[in-house]
């Protein structure tokens, strides 16, 4: 299965959703979300129909800094686009610098880490 996302669709309240409607068949687009929490942590989900998925981890986010370390058995595909996801939001949308890293294993258990702050 193939998938992509990109393209902020909505903003609202303490969620922000990105998405690409793909109108080839067999490619699936995937929706993040970054929650941001009462608590003040920061998460990030994946829609599935009418549920956000939470994807283990890490999240802190200040108006200088971002910071995510997320772990997930989704394979390297998902992780790339989840990646990608992260960083745009932290650059183009809130003008940070951003530094990345991610692997994965065989079995598709992999991880992925954003260290972000203000220029």
């Amino acid at each position: 299965m193939l998938f992509s996302s990109y393209g902020v669709t909505a903003n609202t309240a303490n969620t922000q959703q990105v998405q690409v409607d793909i109108p080839q068949v067999g490619i699936q687009p995937i929706v993040f979300y970054i929650v941001n929490k009462t608590n003040g942590s920061t998460k990030v989900c994946v829609s599935s129909g009418n549920i956000c998925n939470e994807i283990p981890g890490t999240g802190t986010v200040s108006e200088d800094m971002a910071f995510f370390e997320l772990s997930h058995n989704n394979g390297e595909n998902f992780n790339i686009s989840l990646i990608n996801f992260l960083e745009t939001e932290y650059t183009q949308d809130n003008g940070m610098s951003c530094r990345q890293s991610s692997t994965c294993g065989s079995d598709n258990d992999c991880t992925a880490v954003l260290t972000c702050k203000k220029d």
